[in-house]
């Protein structure tokens, strides 16, 4: 299967070389992988008006777990919500895009793990 047709957004070449080429390996931390919990716990910081601190530490550990297996999407909308909150913002006009990217991601590793 030619994954870089089908999943563009997840980039299985780049993130089995991050487990030392070992698939098996990636595509486990892949199915354990949950980014609706720390996007929900994300969002819930932004809406409930916590410190920028506070949304940039969720959105950096977000950022680097999405980075570790080279989902690309998720990793810039997190990445785009610290940078927000490095400049005392909350991130909020990120919201949309966050839920989409993590909706992509769950259906597309659907479909990669029914395959």
């Amino acid at each position: 299967m030619d994954y870089d047709i089908y999943l563009p957004d997840i980039d299985i070449k780049e993130g089995v070389k991050r487990v030392m080429n070992k698939e098996k390996i990636y595509f486990m931390l892949l199915g354990k992988f949950k980014p609706r919990e720390m996007a929900e716990d994300l969002i819930q910081k932004i809406l409930s008006n916590d410190t920028p601190e506070q949304i940039r530490n969720s959105a950096h550990a977000l950022k680097g777990s999405s980075a570790n297996l080279s989902l690309s999407v998720i990793y810039q909308v997190a990445l785009n919500i610290e940078e927000a909150a490095k400049n005392n913002k909350t991130g909020a006009e990120y919201i949309p895009e966050l839920k989409e990217a993590v909706e992509n991601f769950e259906s597309k590793l659907k479909l990669l793990l029914n395959n």
